[in-house]
Formats: structure tokens, sequence, C-alpha cells
């Protein structure tokens, strides 16, 4: 009962982490709780794969940067720049260079030189540039109102009840806000302060206005009337929230990046710009146009602008098909924790654990799938699932298996030299050694001759030391060669060769213990005549047969006790009583001479042991 109640606690115990772990799964995917590691973690993966699969070998053909650099600066002087070198650095792009459209990364909220203003207004009036504007969404008492807002959209993916909503904004001055083509570069940075999500459409008053990209893509087709497959690209590319991922494939190096410098010196080959799109920003440090990005911790903010046009640019040339996959994760989260679980309280913890990793692998290559195919699902929702058998349940099964090999280690303590406990633990399967089995071994019985007068004579304290010592050396030889103690029956000891380990060559290791045990009685004899002059020498009488038996941990449930029984243990007691009959220090049975390799026997006599039918031959150790 005590191992049957024991082995209940450990399955209700195994059964309540895996109930935890669904727990924990049905919590987050359902957003009734969301602690930030978990957020934090969802984004990283995402991270981990962007920057996977990054194009960094690969040049956007379609969109180039204007880089506002240090040389930039140096050549036209301190930014801010006056208005007039702006309107030279759009007038050329769009004229000399023909650029399909040029969206200015820059926001202009107040008035500067006025023919610059006039100037960069005019560019703006017969070409497709499109200016910036910037929102608030900090919530604060004071959001900011500088310069005035653009022009709005009125071709909205949604009601603009359910886009973003900002409390600030900062815009153009009245001169540059009355522009055609105006875009927000308002991204949304997430708790760790990195740039992923940006609102295609953002709210404020009674209005919707759009992101950059999707200004510059309006403006390039005219903006009159506003083609509505841009808004439709945008909302395919659009989670709930209204916020759209910034979709990092090209990075920095992927984009044609010119210096401002030598647009303004009209020494850039037309064709390097001629029908493209083109971003202006600035890379200079001291501008501060800089965000923390998964793919670098100071990108140029321009570059952000830029990935997302070229995301919409793919979008409205190859329409992609996305789903959410949320079912997906969940059915994958539950059926793991239900064949963890099983494994678990089944299998060694290694194999579980094995199984646990392969899943997660499959896991990360379907989550690559997902995030690649832009299909939205809660991708560490598996991995909660793992984490709970990883760091709780692993753990548990290590503690439950060490403390099952310990109790193992203390129950053959009584029977084996350490060396073969430790060797035994080490080989140990699925099949616990001490379950009853049938095996080929080799049994030696050994008991004192004289042992009933002697008890008689001495005292019973001296008894009991003798007899300690004498059983103690011949333990020991037992353990020398490798045997099983068995147990000890008054002045009688019996031990066996073959299990729990398995040996091959059982039969010479019991012989090698016998040819022991006879050739240390003479010195045991002269330790103990230094204690008990007195004492008469003492003989030991020996039977080894070999043959199948029953061997394992037998008994009831108030006492039990690793042996083996059977025919072949009989003959060996059998022969031990037969050597005391015949004068004999040892006998040994046919099966045994049979298996013997090593040593030399010779066959002793024919006879018919008590309890036989039938007569068999007994052998002993050749003299050498």
């Amino acid at each position: 009962m005590g191992s049957l109640g024991l082995h209940t606690r450990r399955n209700q115990l195994r059964l309540a982490i895996a109930l935890t772990a669904a727990l924990l799964v049905i919590l987050f995917g359902t957003h009734a709780w969301q602690p930030s590691w978990y957020q934090q973690a969802e984004l990283l993966t995402r991270d981990w794969n962007n920057n996977l699969h990054l194009r960094s070998d690969t040049r956007e053909q379609r969109i180039v940067i204007v880089d506002i650099d240090e040389a930039s600066i140096d050549a036209v002087g301190t930014w801010p720049w006056p208005r007039q070198f702006t309107a030279k650095l759009s007038q050329n792009l769009l004229q000399k260079y023909q650029a399909r459209a040029v969206g200015l990364d820059i926001v202009f909220p107040e008035p500067a030189d006025a023919p610059g203003d006039i100037a960069l207004a005019e560019v703006a009036r017969h070409h497709p540039l499109v200016f910036a504007q910037a929102f608030d969404f900090s919530n604060g008492q004071s959001p900011p109102r500088a310069g005035e807002l653009g022009r709005a959209t009125t071709n909205g993916m949604s009601a603009t009840s359910a886009l973003p909503r900002a409390d600030g904004y900062i815009g153009n001055h009245p001169l540059l806000a009355q522009a055609g083509c105006v875009g927000h570069i308002t991204p949304k940075p997430d708790p760790d302060g990195q740039v992923r999500r940006i609102a295609p459409l953002i709210a404020y008053g009674e209005a919707a206005y759009p992101m950059l990209a999707i200004a510059m893509l309006e403006c390039a087709s005219g903006n009159n009337p506003e083609p509505p497959g841009i808004f439709q690209t945008a909302a395919a590319m659009t989670q709930p929230d209204g916020f759209m991922r910034v979709p990092f494939k090209v990075g920095l190096h992927g984009f044609t990046v010119i210096s401002a410098r030598d647009i303004l010196a009209e020494n850039v080959p037309v064709s390097d710009i001629e029908g493209r799109y083109v971003l202006v920003g600035s890379s200079a440090l001291g501008l501060g146009d800089r965000v923390s990005t998964p793919i670098h911790p100071w990108l140029p903010g321009v570059v952000v602008h830029a990935e997302i046009l070229s995301a919409m640019l793919d979008e409205a040339a190859q329409p992609h098909q996305r789903y959410d996959v949320t079912p997906l994760a969940w059915g994958w989260a539950l059926a793991s924790i239900a064949v963890l679980a099983l494994l678990f309280s089944r299998t060694r913890a290694s194999v579980a654990l094995g199984v646990l990793g392969l899943l997660a692998a499959l896991w990360l290559a379907i989550a690559d799938r997902i995030i690649q195919g832009q299909h939205e699902a809660p991708l560490m929702l598996p991995f909660v699932a793992y984490a709970v058998f990883l760091f709780i349940h692993a753990p548990l099964e290590w503690a439950i298996a060490q403390a099952e090999s310990q109790r193992f280690i203390n129950r053959f303590r009584k029977y084996l030299p350490p060396s073969m406990v430790d060797q035994l633990v080490k080989q140990r399967g699925e099949i616990d050694p001490l379950t009853a089995a049938r095996k080929m071994l080799t049994v030696l019985f050994v008991d004192i001759e004289g042992y009933t007068t002697m008890a008689e004579e001495m005292p019973p304290e001296q008894l009991a030391d003798i007899t300690q010592r004498v059983l103690g050396n011949l333990t020991d030889k037992v353990h020398q060669s490798d045997g099983t103690l068995d147990k000890y029956m008054g002045d009688a000891l019996m031990a066996f060769w073959g299990a729990p380990l398995t040996q091959d060559g059982h039969a010479d290791l019991a012989l090698d213990c016998a040819a022991a045990m006879l050739a240390g009685i003479g010195s045991l004899n002269a330790q103990l005549r230094k204690d008990y002059p007195a004492l008469a020498p003492i003989h030991i009488r020996i039977g080894v047969n070999s043959g199948e038996a029953v061997v394992g941990e037998l008994g009831t449930p108030l006492r039990r006790a690793y042996t083996a029984i059977g025919d072949t243990v009989n003959i060996a007691s059998r022969l031990q009583e037969y050597a005391k009959q015949i004068g004999q220090e040892l006998l040994i049975g046919e099966t045994t001479a049979k298996l013997a390799k090593r040593h030399n026997l010779i066959a002793l006599t024919t006879a018919t042991l008590r309890g036989r039918s039938s007569s068999e031959t007994i052998y002993t150790l050749a003299q050498k």
C-alpha cells in the first residue's frame, strides 16, 4: 500500500503540473493574463525571425533614401537648413531626377525664410512632394499642438472610432500644411522602447490621417481621386488594434542611400533615381532622427518608412492572403501538454525532454512560416507549456528519479558490493531488477562445521563475535567475486551469481569465491586464535550448483527480501549438507561443472542427494 500510495501521489502531482500548464495556456491565450515577460517574449520571437530573414544581400530597386548626413551638413551648414536648400533638394529630385514621389521625413512647424517656404510650397503644388506630420500618444495633460495638421483622408480603412486615437500633434506651418500630400511619421514604440509598429491611419478629432507611405503612394498616383487599392493594401497588413507591424526585411544596407550633398550638386546619375520613390531623412548624429528597432539599436527613422513603403509595394504587386491561425497555436499547445504529460509519467525524463525539444523545434519551424506568411497567432503559447514542463516537471522527475535511485541503492546495498550497485544503477532500464524473474544462476551455500557444538561450549557473546567475524570474512569473498549476498542463516551464508546483473561467467565466479573462502580460512583461524587461544580451528563446507531459479524481491507486504528460489537453490543447499557427510570442503553440481571454463574439476562421486529421486555426479576442484 505504501508503494501504491507513493505512486498515486506522484501521478497526482504530475497531473497537477499538466493542468497548471493548460491553465496558463488558457490565461495567456484568452488574454486574461498577459504579463510583460510574455509580451516581450512574443516580440523577441518575431525579432529573431526578422533578423533571420533580413535580405541584407539584395537591393530594393524601387526606393531610394536621400540622407542628410554629416557630409551634407558640412557642405550646406548646420541644421536646420534654410528652406531654400530643402526646396532645391526636392526640386532636383522631382524635376531633374524624375523621382516618382518624394517623401520628406521632416516636419516644419514654424515658418523660416519666406522665399524658401514659398519655393517649397510651390514644388509641392506642382509635383508629388509629401510633407510629414507627427502625432502624440502620450496621454499627457498637455499634449503638444504645434503647426497645423495637413490633409486628412476620406477613404479610410474603417470608422475613425476604431483607429488609434492621438492626443496631440506636430504639424507644419500653415503655408506647407495646405499641401495636397501629407503623411504622418509616428511609429508606436513597444514597452521596451523599440519601434515595431505604426498605424496606417491615426484618428484625431473627427478625421483620419494616413502615414507617410500611404500618402506617397496616393500622391504618386495623382491623388485624384484617392485610389482605394492603397487602403485595401494597408488594411490587409493591419492588425485588429489598428497598427501595422513594420516588416523589417530590407534593412539599411538593402536600400540605395545617396547623400543629399550629391543631389544638391547634381552629380548623381539620373538612372539611379528616375521612376523611384524617394524618402528624405537624416542619419546625422546631431539631428536625433534615429530609433531603436529589432534590426538595429539606432536605426535612422527614415529606414522604417522605407521598409513600410517597400512592403506595401510588394503587397500591391502580389496581394497576400493572411489568416488568423490562433487555433493552430492553441491546438499545438494543448496537444503538447497531453503528449508530454503522458511521456513524463511513463518514460524516462530524458526521452520526454527529447520529445519536448523536438516539439519546440517543430513549432519554431511552424512559427517561422506563420511570421513569413504574415499570419496572426500567439507564437509563444506553446512555449508556455514547454517552460512549465522544462522548469517544473523535469526537475520534479529528476528529483523523483534521484529518490528512486537512492532507494534502489539502499535496497541493493545489502546484497551487492558498491561497485556492482553503481553498475546496476547505470544499467537500470525500464524493467525493475527487483521484480521477480526466471534467470540462470550459480548458487553457493557455505556454513561453519561444528557450529552447534561451539554454541553449546562458549558464551553467547563470544559465539556472536566469532560468527560475525567468520561470516564477515566469507561475505568479503562474495563481494570480491562480484556475487550477490542472499542471506545469513545462523552460521550459514547463501550467495549467487547471475543476478541482478547478468554475468556470463557466473559459474566460474562462484568457484572463484569458493576457492577464496577455502584459501582464506587459514589466515582467519590465525586471527581468531590470537583472541581465543582455546578455540579449535574453524572449518567450512561449501555447496555450489547452477541452473534456472526465480530471483527478485519476494515476501509479503510486511517483510520482503531480495532472494532466489527454486530447485537449483535446493541442490546447492543439499550439496553443502552432503559435504559434511563425506568430509569434503567443496562439492559442485553437474550443471556448474558443465558451465565452468576456467577451473579444473574432477568427478568425485555419484550420489542421490536428500530429497532427490535420481542420482547425479558430484564434482570438486582438482588440487593444484
